[in-house]
């Protein structure tokens, strides 16, 4: 488990993200197929009172985008199965607005085919460990003004 982020979930308290008195909580999913970390994730992002389902790969989550729309996806570039770059190219053919609002997660930007990858996306890209600052950032970059 991500010691980084445990750590920083567990000090954070039920304070919100910069900025979010005035919002309506977010419909978000968390897509990685490490357990623990989406586990972590999704915790901290109920604890600032979004609404939040997660799926373990990128199939589970085409089941989930096939009945709800989603103010921002958090997603693992590489899993087992269909991995990141297959669902977000999935996503952009059918909804490229929300595809536009996810968030990358990888812990392979070392690796030049995966920097590649990124090279055209003009979508956010966080690496593993990600910490909380990171997302606490990058969720309302992607939203921007939605309204609820």
């Amino acid at each position: 488990m991500d010691e980084q982020l445990t750590e920083s979930l567990s000090n954070s308290g039920a304070a919100g993200l910069p900025g979010e008195a005035a919002r309506s909580p977010l419909r978000l999913l968390v897509v990685d197929d490490e357990s623990d970390l989406r586990n972590i994730i999704v915790r901290l992002l109920k604890r600032r009172n979004h609404k939040v389902d997660a799926a373990g790969d990128g199939d589970e989550a085409w089941g989930k985008l096939q009945g709800q729309t989603y103010d921002c996806i958090i997603l693992d570039l590489r899993m087992s199965g269909t991995g990141g770059q297959e669902l977000f190219q999935r996503l952009n053919s059918m909804d490229p607005a929300m595809a536009e609002r996810i968030i990358f997660l990888t812990g392979d930007m070392a690796n030049s085919s995966t920097r590649s990858s990124f090279d055209p996306l003009a979508n956010l890209v966080l690496q593993k460990p990600v910490s909380i600052g990171d997302l606490e950032q990058a969720i309302p970059a992607v939203t921007g003004n939605l309204q609820r």
